[in-house]
């Protein structure tokens, strides 16, 4: 041993013979008894608690790292303590709880007179009284789900054991309001609200009994117990109607419906549903969708919420096929579910609301253009050579001209002609309908490949109701 480790050595038992022979504690203190003792049953609720330790104690500390507990719910109550300060009481400010498990502990930081601290924490819990087992509902009438309950059934709910009256009734609620009085029957196990007038006809009623129902030895329900019912008197399930484009006034209303697979619909429709009764709107907008999706917004009508009206936030697209769902978990305002998923396609193919296509383009010499071919072109070398270019557009529709001014190419693609000559539009005109236009091109050569390109999708050529070309549409020809 080095000399540092002999003086430290020597040190230390010097010092605690020197504090024995001066009477210094330096021993940590000890519990030496509790009551009542760990996981004890059957103790009377008017008992209080008490720690004995084998010396006298610092009280503050003590008082500070105590603490009891239901449930993480601190109990209140007061110390009282020796003449010693070696053993206490915590006198409980309310009489204890029947059948409830209460945790008592002290933390090891609580010291004696000295400020010398316990070597661990002291932890324990007991149970007061002999019932330990919570109240329960056991049945109810009406049962749970039953559908056409007699409006004048007053309401019965059965317990397990006898229960704390008061409790019961201040957790008991009953929605929508049902005006009646508490009976209580069968030594308070039963509690019976009789009414004192009928129930609405078809109507949803949920009774809950709220978890802090106590039992006659204080015991709560573990949780609330919720039971729902309907009451009987010309009740109906409710059922999607039909569907239309809102806005359409023609009466009656039946006579607006769509068919399944219904032709002919335009692409700004906004979509109407009409119910056989007052749909609860959550539900139901929920239950709503179309495929391919789009998104919108719904409205109803409010006089009597029997009408949803879906407002797409874009077109449909045109030339497509739809389908529109509303699935059983749409439900009526007292909570009925939809009888059947309800499903309906429509197309969207009305003569306004097509693809905007070009049915026919030909040269200055009458030869029509073919796309995905090499076109054989005669050029008129002396003037501008006309091409003319035909829509698919009804009596009403027009082409949008700036969309076609500036969606219209011509470029040089390749030949063994000149290539300075890269191709131009000179000019272009338009037929008295607008559904011809009349291209004067220029800057052309013969013996070079020139492309002619059409712009489409929702960013190109255009008529006057916004239908597009699906695609671009392509002709390339020789000059001659």
């Amino acid at each position: 041993m080095s000399n540092k480790k002999f003086l430290l050595f020597f040190s230390l038992i010097l010092f605690f013979n020197t504090c024995s022979k001066l009477g210094i504690d330096l021993e940590p203190p000890q519990v030496k008894d509790y009551y009542p003792h760990h996981n004890s049953y059957g103790i009377p609720q008017n008992s209080k608690i008490w720690i004995e330790f084998n010396e006298p104690m610092d009280k503050s500390s003590v008082e500070q790292n105590f603490k009891v507990e239901i449930n993480g719910d601190s109990i209140a109550g007061k110390f009282q303590w020796d003449e010693f300060g070696e053993k206490f009481f915590y006198i409980f400010d309310k009489e204890l709880i029947s059948g409830a498990h209460y945790v008592v502990s002290l933390g090891k930081d609580a010291t004696d007179k000295i400020g010398n601290k316990l070597t661990q924490s002291l932890l324990f819990s007991f149970y007061v009284g002999n019932d330990t087992t919570p109240p329960y509902v056991s049945s109810v009438i009406p049962a749970n789900l039953s559908t056409n309950v007699n409006k004048n059934s007053d309401i019965y709910i059965y317990f397990s054991e006898p229960m704390d009256i008061k409790s019961v009734e201040d957790n008991f609620s009953i929605s929508p309001e049902a005006n009646g009085i508490f009976l209580w029957e069968d030594s308070n196990r039963t509690l019976h609200y009789h009414l004192t007038k009928p129930l609405n006809a078809t109507t949803r009623y949920m009774v809950t009994v709220g978890e802090n129902s106590a039992d006659s030895a204080g015991l709560k329900l573990n949780n609330e117990y919720k039971f729902t019912f309907i009451t009987g008197d010309t009740y109906s399930i409710p059922s999607v109607l039909g569907v239309y484009k809102n806005g359409d006034t023609r009466l009656p209303i039946s006579s607006r419906f769509w068919s399944n697979h219904q032709q002919n619909v335009e692409k700004d429709s906004h979509i109407a549903v009409v119910f056989n009764k007052s749909m609860e709107h959550i539900s139901t907008e929920s239950a709503f969708s179309i495929s391919p999706s789009i998104s919108g917004s719904f409205t109803w009508l409010s006089i009597s919420n029997e009408t949803m009206i879906f407002h797409p936030d874009s077109d449909f697209k045109p030339e497509t096929v739809y389908k529109l769902t509303i699935d059983s978990s749409a439900k009526d305002e007292d909570s009925h579910q939809l009888d059947k998923t309800f499903e309906l396609y429509f197309v969207v193919n009305n003569s306004n609301s097509l693809y905007l296509r070009i049915t026919n383009i030909s040269a200055n010499n009458g030869v029509k253009l073919e796309k995905d071919i090499i076109n054989n072109v005669d050029l008129n070398l002396s003037e501008t050579n006309t091409f003319i270019v035909k829509f698919n557009l009804n009596s009403q529709d027009k082409i949008d001209i700036s969309s076609f001014q500036n969606n219209i190419s011509i470029t040089r693609i390749g030949g063994w002609g000149d290539s300075s000559y890269s191709g131009a539009i000179f000019d272009i005109t338009y037929s008295y309908d607008y559904s011809t236009a009349y291209l004067k091109l220029g800057d052309l050569t013969t013996n070079n490949y020139y492309k002619l390109t059409f712009t489409g999708d929702s960013s190109g050529i255009k008529d006057i109701y916004k239908n597009y070309m699906k695609e671009n549409v392509e002709f390339i020809f020789l000059t001659k």
